[in-house]
């Protein structure tokens, strides 16, 4: 399934990779998840406290932690940005993505809740999801305190919060609301069985200096408490039958990443599906590359993008489908 358009690493991420490798640290998947999740806090350092004068508050809605980030000063109306952090279901946290959140609420003006769903092993699926669900259905319902009554509503995550964007997208499609207008989809996981044919999945699955087949596999069955859910549209959007209906759509990819080709498959079923998308993908780098803006530079070119796609993303009016374009590659 797909093809795989595959070139040169670029300089900066080749040599992000042989740093990494001169560490000679385990795999993830070696150690125990609590240290894993140590050593994922550690990558991702300390946060900044303040970006631009970038504000934030700690608090629980529908009884999920979340951080809550705003310009200071706030200029209203402005987006409110629905954040899913990545790390297999399992790893990561509002803390791994401080920084990434802080970025967006400065360059976009916008909201920023950045979502501590429930983590697996410990709560398999569905926990984190209904998690991510609850938040969604909250801050639909107070968007007049948040970014604007007006004022777009945006889902956006990277690798596996990639997933849960567009897994919450086809669960408030399915239930009639709550209302998002735009899911940006950072190199996401949209089939969630290791044995899926795509053929970047051949391609770089294997390379031991990227996100593995086997990575992929130890995340899976970390999540699923039942293998059945694999074909479970909302463990697995690529499944979905109907991708019609659904919000309006940027999907960024790696070219050196083995989940390449379900996030180009995924755009154009949307598109076949009359669901507007826009696709990118950065030929040359890894997966999760936009997290590391500062040694990758289409990390920060990415990170660019999708700032860029929220400042531009339109007000809201009633009756608006937030399908009236369509989009192709970008």
């Amino acid at each position: 399934m797909g093809q795989t358009n595959v070139k040169i690493l670029d300089s900066d991420t080749a040599a992000f990779l042989a740093a990494a490798h001169a560490a000679d640290a385990p795999p993830l998947r070696s150690l125990s998840v609590a240290d894993a999740r140590r050593v994922i806090h550690q990558m991702a350092g300390s946060p900044p406290t303040h970006i631009d004068g970038v504000k934030s508050v700690d608090q629980q809605v529908a009884e999920v932690p979340v951080r809550i980030y705003r310009p200071a000063p706030p200029i209203a109306p402005c987006a409110t940005v629905i954040l899913f952090h990545g790390g297999g279901w399992a790893l990561g946290s509002i803390e791994t993505h401080d920084a990434m959140a802080r970025a967006i609420a400065a360059g976009a003006n916008a909201c920023v809740i950045s979502v501590g769903y429930r983590l697996a092993p410990e709560n398999p699926f569905p926990a984190g999801f209904d998690d991510c669900c609850a938040v969604v259905r909250w801050a639909d319902a107070g968007r007049a305190e948040l970014g604007g009554l007006d004022a777009p509503l945006v889902v956006l995550g990277d690798s596996a919060g990639g997933n849960l964007a567009a897994a919450v997208s086809l669960w408030a499609r399915d239930s009639g609301g709550p209302s998002i207008d735009l899911q940006i989809l950072l190199y996401p996981v949209l089939d969630a069985d290791p044995e899926g044919n795509f053929a970047s999945r051949t391609a770089h699955g294997d390379d031991p200096r990227l996100f593995s087949r086997k990575d992929l596999a130890w995340f899976s069955e970390m999540y699923l408490a039942d293998g059945r859910d694999l074909v479970n549209p909302y463990v697995s959007p690529l499944r979905a039958e109907n991708l019609g209906g659904l919000p309006r759509a940027l999907i960024i990819t790696a070219g050196f990443d083995l989940l390449c080709d379900e996030g180009r498959a995924y755009h154009d079923g949307l598109i076949a599906a009359d669901s507007a998308s826009a696709y990118r993908c950065f030929d040359s780098t890894i997966h999760g590359f936009i997290s590391f803006p500062d040694h990758i530079s289409a990390g920060r070119e990415g990170l660019a993008l999708l700032v860029e796609t929220i400042a531009a993303a339109p007000m809201v009016t009633a009756g608006d489908a937030s399908n009236e374009a369509r989009s192709g590659l970008i």
